[in-house]
């Protein structure tokens, strides 16, 4: 008894000094906010270096196709964000998505609509009028059935483009020329390519919600001998071996897709990070958890998929402009966050908040007349978020600096 009552005096001292020190945590920075805009934004990109009179602005797309915001990168302040109507391919259906500049000697800035099945080129006066033209078609067939999102490109400027719905990712050589449109081609999808479906949504209004989206955001890494694609709701990061084609100038040959790590809420956007000490890392936008999670994506690393760090977060809405909050609210920090992008230098990034509303109301019991639900589309849960975004009427673009400074939690040897 004796021997037994010093071991549970001695446990007891060892539970009470690692009570005593404070477990470590992730360092949730409090990001910046650069410019509030009355439209929703999810696209979001920052002119190269060799964007003559507009490198390091930073470009937003609303949504709907109206507007293209370019902000200055020395936001915020009163004159930094300029607004330029869009005119030319855009029509009442477009959902403009994902945002990004192609690798040419006179960048151009190309944008994702969901809502036709194509890719525009936009047109970056710094007055005017942004004119759209559209750059890349899909076949017919799969038209209908597409939503077009993330867009990235390679060394040799060949541009790959996210199909949500479809579980594709296209691919194509974009004319130099603004009003030529070439036809994309399927770079990896469908059964022979991807056989686990892992680039694919799950059955639409089954038990998973919101089932869209399949594969979303989409970024090389640094060496381009690997894609990163994120499945949005499957919560999966895919990896997709690359190798290096034959043919001068042709897209790289993907390999078959695995899963290189699940649990990110909502994985959106993926950036990686490109200077630093933390180069290589994947740095992605987890629209359910409003947070970015940076994971361990460097090659050789013996942790593929580890957390390195979270930061960012939601922390309630308050009124734009001198208006109230209700009804003129916008977010502080982090809601529904969907597109990043690093400045030139890497020190800085940009995250896009849409503020989406995932939710379609039953119209059963009332009141819920149309348009606040649709009797023929069945019903669509709230996300935790919801309640908070029907409240948004303005959408805030924010900036994480410092970014070579982050400090990762520390990992046991």
């Amino acid at each position: 008894m004796r021997e037994v009552k010093v071991a549970s005096v001695a446990l007891g001292l060892i539970i009470g000094v690692l009570a005593a020190e404070p477990a470590s945590a992730f360092t949730r920075e409090a990001p910046t906010t650069i410019a509030v805009l009355t439209q929703q934004v999810e696209g979001i990109a920052v002119g190269p270096t060799t964007l003559v009179g507009l490198a390091n602005s930073i470009f937003a797309v609303s949504t709907s196709g109206a507007d293209l915001f370019i902000i200055s990168q020395f936001a915020p302040c009163d004159t930094c964000v300029t607004t330029l109507p869009i005119t030319g391919a855009v029509t009442a259906q477009s959902n403009l998505l994902g945002l990004a500049f192609a690798r040419e000697a006179t960048p151009r800035l190309v944008v994702a609509d969901a809502g036709s099945g194509q890719v525009l080129v936009l047109t970056t006066p710094t007055s005017g009028n942004s004119t759209a033209f559209v750059a890349m078609t899909l076949p017919q067939a799969f038209r209908a059935t597409s939503f077009l999102n993330a867009i990235t490109f390679d060394f040799n400027g060949n541009i790959y483009v996210t199909d949500s719905m479809n579980g594709i990712i296209w691919t194509a050589k974009l004319s130099a020329t603004n009003g030529i449109s070439v036809q994309a081609t399927n770079w990896i999808g469908g059964t022979v390519t991807d056989p686990q479906g892992l680039l694919s949504p799950p059955t639409p209004f089954g038990r998973l919600n919101p089932f869209c989206c399949g594969a979303n955001g989409i970024a090389f890494s640094n060496g381009e001998t690997r894609m990163f694609v994120a499945n949005t709701a499957f919560r999966n990061i895919i990896q997709i071996p690359v190798t290096a084609n034959s043919i001068p100038g042709a897209p790289g040959i993907p390999g078959v897709p695995f899963i290189l790590v699940t649990g990110i809420n909502g994985p959106d956007g993926i950036a990686v990070q490109k200077t630093g000490s933390g180069a290589g890392r994947a740095w992605v936008a987890a629209n359910q958890s409003d947070e970015i999670v940076v994971i361990d994506t460097v090659s050789g690393t013996t942790t593929p998929g580890r957390v390195i760090t979270k930061t960012g977060d939601f922390n309630g809405l308050v009124a734009y402009s001198g208006l109230e909050c209700p009804p003129d609210c916008t977010p502080i920090g982090l809601l529904f966050p969907a597109s990043l992008a690093f400045s030139n230098d890497g020190e800085t990034l940009y995250v896009s908040n849409p503020a989406f509303t995932q939710q379609s109301p039953a119209c059963s019991p009332l009141p819920a007349p149309p348009p606040n639900c649709n009797p023929a589309q069945p019903v669509v849960p709230p996300s935790i978020d919801s309640a908070w975004t029907q409240k948004v009427k303005a959408y805030n673009v924010v900036k994480f600096e410092r970014i070579s400074g982050f400090t990762p939690l520390p990992f046991p040897k």
